[in-house]
């Protein structure tokens, strides 16, 4: 079956189940006169090319059996369960991202972007510990910092140390624990945290917080549009609990309109321009990271904080599939338009004639 007799569009997804960011997605490829369904990479039988998937009829979902799609929006991104086959059997139609599953760590991001040096200031000093004696030499150089797991997402195992008097006190999660020395503090560190092995990023604590002492960050999320290039899905903020040290919504955060947290939350004015500069920092920051990849990127995170004196830093780049709770719209308006731009340029030659130039916009062989 083919929904449209031009051109037809599927989301390659780790879930069967139905979800706002689905529906989305549906609606603006209706609305953009293409096909559109969404599968699980288990349900695409290589051997017949026919997928099994979903898609709207009477606004509602049904199954049915289709043709190989002209492009795939994937959000199955190689995480998880390994479907090498899938992405094999499927490697001729154009797919929104090639990015590799192991590639992208915190400290391979950091790395490039240090050596290339264009966005040198914005990064925070990072480097790798793995025992109690490196953590505490760091301790001694800036007196508050954070560590995290290398491979760590979410926030997930990230706690800060902070120097209090002669002693220490560490926040992990919304919990505070004080240490009354240095030796306790060790002690604790290698039998609790670093017990179970593994590498931690380290970082000087960079204090970004409201007026009422709440830890933010501001996160760009970022698509490639209609046209191939970088777009803004949303800015907006995600504020933490004053006990806490991060702002992560899956952490217990929350988010709200970036021109009122802006106004009332920071108690700053001239927001339009604050939005021109995230806006065209993000975008370039972007293009920029792409030509230093091998891969292909369809998205991408900056999570960003503003400090006391205003400067503002670069927390993370996330590469990884992103969350798209309260952007789901948005995320499709951007993420669709750019499946069909794919779609496009495979109906005039095949997905295996293609490179990426420097800022992994698809062009033709020569």
């Amino acid at each position: 079956m083919r929904l449209n007799d031009t051109l037809t569009i599927a989301m390659m997804c780790e879930h069967p189940n139905a979800t706002r960011l689905k529906y989305a997605c549906a609606s603006v490829a209706k609305l953009s006169g293409v096909g559109f369904f969404y599968f699980v990479p288990d349900d695409v039988d290589v051997a017949a090319r026919k997928i099994k998937g979903y898609t709207v009829e009477n606004n509602e979902w049904v199954s049915r059996i289709f043709d190989y799609p002209d492009a795939i929006y994937d959000r199955a991104c190689r995480m998880g369960k390994l479907y090498g086959p899938v992405y094999e059997a499927l490697a001729h139609i154009p797919i929104s991202t090639d990015k590799p599953a192991n590639k992208g760590s915190k400290l391979i991001t950091y790395r490039k972007i240090m050596e290339n040096g264009l966005f040198a200031e914005y990064m925070i000093p990072s480097a790798i510990v793995s025992g109690a004696g490196q953590i505490g030499s760091w301790l001694h150089r800036y007196r508050d910092i954070v560590v995290k797991p290398v491979s760590g997402t979410q926030g997930k195992g990230l706690f800060c140390i902070r120097t209090a008097g002669a002693g220490f006190e560490v926040t992990l999660g919304r919990r505070k624990t004080a240490y009354p020395d240095k030796e306790s503090l060790l002690e604790w560190l290698a039998a609790e945290p670093l017990n179970a092995g593994g590498r931690f990023l380290v970082q000087p604590f960079i204090r970004s917080a409201t007026r009422e002492g709440n830890p933010f960050d501001i996160r760009a999320h970022l698509s490639r549009n209609g046209e191939g290039k970088w777009g803004i899905v949303k800015l907006y903020p995600r504020i933490g609990s004053s006990r806490g040290v991060i702002s992560n919504i899956s952490a217990g955060g929350h988010t709200t309109d970036l021109k009122s947290f802006y106004q009332l939350d920071l108690g700053k004015k001239d927001f339009v321009s604050f939005q021109k500069k995230l806006s065209e920092f993000s975008i370039q920051f972007a293009e920029h990271y792409q030509g230093l990849l091998d891969y292909r990127l369809q998205e991408m995170g900056l999570d960003l904080g503003i400090d006391a004196s205003g400067k503002m830093w670069l927390f993370e780049v996330n590469l990884n599939r992103l969350g798209t709770m309260y952007v789901e719209l948005e995320a499709a308006q951007l993420g669709i338009p750019y499946t069909i731009y794919l779609a496009k340029q495979g109906r005039t030659t095949t997905a295996s004639a293609f490179n990426t130039n420097d800022k992994g916009e698809w062009i033709e062989k020569k």
